[in-house]
């Protein structure tokens, strides 16, 4: 097992229902770059990722859904995926207390599980100041 030393919290950057999923972001992100789509409120296209870059998406409900495998590398954080896991809230900014709550749910069982810290979480604006993903203070919304 790979040695991994923090959780990075993204969102899905789309409010738009049919994108709630893991399976809808794995779509993305495995489609070939010359693959275009509308995803919540901007186009884009396809990553050409071999599978999702998350290691889990938490759905609207809070349902959580498994990415890849946390003994895998991620690709959700440039510069960062070596050594962390990637969990991915659906939505841009409108988030409901089920996410926040099976967000606090796994992220206990993840720091438990990893020997990791709450000071070991991180948003993935914390490693790009170019983004605000996730949309929201990860300290004051999902602290343990």
């Amino acid at each position: 097992m790979r040695k991994i030393k923090k959780i990075i919290i993204h969102c899905s950057a789309s409010e738009n229902e049919n994108q709630d999923s893991a399976q809808a972001v794995r779509q993305l992100h495995t489609d070939p770059v010359e693959v275009s789509h509308i995803w919540g409120t901007y186009k884009t296209t396809g990553k050409g990722w071999r599978d999702i870059g998350y290691h889990f998406y938490i759905r609207k409900n809070g349902l959580i859904e498994k990415g890849r495998e946390l003994a895998e590398v991620g690709a959700h954080c440039q510069g960062q995926n070596r050594d962390s896991v990637g969990v991915c809230l659906g939505g841009d900014k409108n988030f409901t207390q089920e996410q926040f709550k099976a967000a606090r749910e796994l992220l206990f069982f993840l720091c438990r599980t990893l020997e990791l810290g709450n000071d070991q979480i991180f948003g993935h604006c914390h490693f790009n100041n170019k983004k605000s993903c996730p949309n929201f203070d990860v300290s004051k919304v999902l602290p343990l």
